[in-house]
Parts: C-alpha cells; structure tokens; sequence
C-alpha cells in the first residue's frame, strides 16, 4: 500500500480541492505525484520544492507550479512551515485567458522556466490572496467556490505580470484545455499499470490518434516528450514503493521494469537528488508524514 495518495481523487464533479497545511518541524524529502494541476504559497517557513534537476528554496510570499502527473517533492527546510497547496482539474479554470495567452502555459514549461514571485510588490499581493483563500476554505460560506477559482485566476496572473515562455518552448505556445482531454487515455494507462513501460505507439493508439501527432500534442500539453514523462511518472511511483514496502532496491528496481537496480539508481537520483537507500533511511528515520490534502465541507 502506498504511503500516500498518488492521485488527487477529483473528478468533474470535485474539481478542486485546497487546504493550508503546517508541519511543526523540518522533514526529509517526500515525494508525490497526481492527477490535478497543483499551485502553492508558502506562508511561513522554509521549505524546498524538488523537481527533476531543480530545486527551487521557498520563503514567505513565493508561489510554485506543478502540472498534472508531474513528480515532485517537498523538503521542509525549517521548523513552523505552513503552506497553501491547491489541487484542481483543468475544468476548473477552462479556457480563462491571461494577458492574451492560455494558463496551460505557465504549467507547460519546464520548472526552472515557470514564473515565479520577483518583486516585493508581487511578494504581498500572493500572500494577500493567499490570506483570502485560506479564509474562503476555512470558513466554506456560500459561493466559496467562486471566490477560490477567481482569486486562484489572480494568482497565476500576479506572478505571470511580464513573464512569457522561453523560445525553446513555443509549442506549448498553443496548449489549451481540449488538448489534455486528448492524450488523458494515455495518462490513466501509466497511473493504471505503473509498472509496465507504456510504448509510445501504444499510448498514441489509446488515445487515437497518430503516433507523430500524439507526440506533438502531448509535449505541447504537457512540457515533456511522452517517453520522459513516462520515466518520471515510474520513478514517483518506485519512491513510495520504497517507503511503504520491505522490498529491497533490486526487487524496486524489477517491480518497476528497469534494467537493474544500478539503472534505477541512477535514474533516481537524476530526478529527486537523492538515491533510493537515503531517500528510504531519511524516511525510516521519520515515518510520520503530511497526510493528503482534505476538501473543505461545504
């Protein structure tokens, strides 16, 4: 069983969910992958976000961005961290535009390239509609809803103000909402069957559609080529393997369809900065984790 949730559990008719959460004391590293599109504030604290290659230290007031089905990871650098992590669908937002390009965009690059809080004017406009969505889940008056999807939307336009994709991804120039919907059959085939090494052609023909034109629109929604994302998404699903399972690195590493455990290894350490047996022995160390994100009644 998994140690967390790898899937947000939101559907067409859940689309969103959001909470603050705090831990009390500095953690080791946790990985986690889902389903939803994912934006948080830090409000206190320090903390480290991991993405492949990139990790990006967190004060007050900084924002971070994380695609659908993106492996990513979290390391709480400080005791008294507390955060906004906001957990939604892209039908939650749709088709709104920002400043003449799709919010896709923003999500669609690669995490070293994603906007992010550079003044100390965009610093306390965050924290300011920060402060607002935290009221909205707490309190989960009437029409609450509205108000998290509006002030989510001023979000994501604080912190793009001047901001534009690098050249070297104008493809995802053209990403929209239709596009997920498109290459969505194939998501679900690698969070179905984790372990199987998903072939290009055979999730272009789940999603029926050519394999050139599958490729195509699956980097332009998603920042990666398929085979990339494929490899992420196996490695997010070996580090939980790894906490929550008396397996041994070797038997991770086959479970997981990799060549050995020296691949694996090595591919595992690209990614999250750590190898499998310290990633495993931090967490030994420190079995309790933040638990999954709870919607709020209303």
């Amino acid at each position: 069983m998994l140690a967390r949730p790898l899937d947000s559990g939101l559907s067409s008719e859940e689309p969103f969910r959001g909470a603050v959460v705090g831990q009390p004391y500095p953690e080791p590293l946790d990985a986690d992958m889902h389903s939803a599109f994912e934006i948080g504030v830090l409000l206190s604290g320090q903390e480290d976000r991991h993405f492949e290659n990139y990790v990006i230290r967190l004060q007050p007031g900084d924002i971070w961005l994380s695609p659908a089905w993106e492996p990513h990871g979290r390391k709480t650098a400080a005791p008294g961290t507390r955060e906004l992590v906001l957990q939604f669908l892209a039908e939650f937002l749709g088709d709104e535009p920002l400043d003449g390009m799709h919010w896709l965009m923003l999500f669609a690059t690669s995490p070293r390239d994603r906007p992010r809080v550079r003044t100390d004017q965009q610093r306390r406009r965050v924290l300011a509609l920060a402060g607002g969505i935290s009221r909205e889940l707490h309190e989960a008056q009437r029409g609450w809803l509205t108000e998290v999807r509006l002030s989510t939307l001023l979000l994501l336009s604080t912190v793009s103000r001047g901001w534009w994709p690098p050249d070297s991804t104008t493809r995802a120039r053209g990403a929209r909402q239709s596009d997920l919907a498109r290459v969505l059959p194939a998501l679900r085939l690698i969070h179905a069957q984790p372990e199987v090494r998903l072939s290009l052609v055979d999730a272009a023909a789940a999603c029926s559609l050519s394999v050139p034109h599958f490729s195509f629109v699956f980097r332009r929604t998603m920042g990666v080529s398929f085979a990339k994302f494929a490899l992420r998404a196996r490695l997010a699903y070996a580090a939980q393997l790894l906490i929550s399972a008396d397996l041994s690195i070797e038997n991770v590493a086959e479970h997981f369809s990799f060549t050995d455990g020296s691949h694996f290894a090595l591919a595992f350490t690209k990614h999250f900065g750590v190898s499998p047996g310290r990633y495993r022995k931090e967490h030994q160390a420190r079995p309790d984790l933040l638990p999954g994100l709870v919607a709020p009644a209303g």
